[in-house]
């Protein structure tokens, strides 16, 4: 049996396809490129929802920033088209253009744009398919399709699950505050004081830590972790899980123009984190981590 559509429905369908910059679908794209004159952002899939930043760094990519990019350029529609074969593209900078983005297929194809000038009049942009003469419009700005490093890397500063975390140590300035899980309760402990722990702002901590990003990266190979204030960190957190021998450091420096820097001791690069996971991390005390019911029991009983 052939099931055909609504002629109107097909006509819509039809209509919407022919307006498209592109035409893809995203779970066919094995890699993307940003060719930026010299410069160049490639990324590599390894799994359905799995990137790798292959070029200016190896690291991992941010797999949500990706996929909501491809999104985007996969519905990018075009509002005019200017010119069908113009002689001379340089008025729409698009002879040599500031930004190239490259699609790679799982089939071989290549696919993509040369994105030119902003149109004079304003929230338009000029664009030109990677082998194709026409000049188009889009109703956005280039901004909104030129991606940087940072807009596609990883920004996570500590990966855990919180359920899993059996130990939290807060390090300053030589004291360690302690958060120990038990069978079923939380032991909290700074030198001579121990007491029992309220499980609900320590799981707080731990998804203030979990969902910080890294406010910027600074430098991916250092030499030296003494200008960063990071050869002797003055606070330090780490995270101990129930099947990992060694715990997950965190170590924060000194003030940078957005934040501190910090580092981990996974990975060599140092970047910034800020102000309000710093604050977060040095200045909660004991007291607010304590249990302060004053009588514990259950309704029901």
């Amino acid at each position: 049996f052939l099931i055909d559509l609504p002629s109107g429905q097909r006509k819509q369908e039809e209509k919407d396809r022919a307006e498209k910059v592109i035409l893809f679908d995203s779970e066919n794209v094995k890699a993307i490129s940003f060719i930026k004159g010299e410069i160049s952002i490639k990324l590599k899939r390894l799994d359905i929802d799995e990137w790798r930043m292959t070029a200016p760094v190896n690291a991992k990519g941010d797999a949500p920033a990706v996929s909501d990019f491809l999104s985007f350029f996969k519905n990018l529609n075009f509002t005019r088209v200017v010119e069908e074969s113009p002689k001379d593209l340089t008025p729409f900078g698009l002879n040599t253009p500031d930004l190239k983005i490259i699609l790679s297929m799982d089939n071989g194809e290549t696919k993509g744009v040369r994105v030119g000038d902003d149109h004079p009049m304003g929230n338009k942009v000029y664009l030109a398919r990677l082998n194709g003469s026409r000049v188009l419009t889009a109703g956005i700005t280039k901004n909104r399709l030129d991606q940087e490093v940072h807009d596609l890397r990883d920004k996570t500063i500590l990966d855990f699950e919180t359920p899993k975390i059996t130990k939290i140590e807060l390090i300053r300035n030589g004291k360690t505050l302690s958060l120990k899980k038990n069978e079923e309760s939380w032991e909290v402990s700074e030198e001579k004081i121990t007491a029992e722990g309220n499980e609900s702002e320590i799981t707080n901590l731990l998804n203030t830590i979990q969902k910080a990003g890294i406010e910027q990266f600074v430098e991916e190979q250092p030499e030296q972790l003494t200008s960063y204030g990071l050869n002797n960190s003055k606070l330090t957190v780490k995270l101990t899980t129930s099947k990992a021998n060694e715990p997950l450091t965190l170590f924060i420096g000194k003030k940078s123009a957005r934040g501190f820097y910090a580092k981990t001791t996974l990975k060599e690069n140092v970047f910034a984190i800020n102000q309000s996971l710093f604050d977060t991390l040095n200045n909660r005390q004991i007291v607010d981590f304590l249990n302060k019911s004053l009588v514990e029991f259950n309704d029901d009983d």
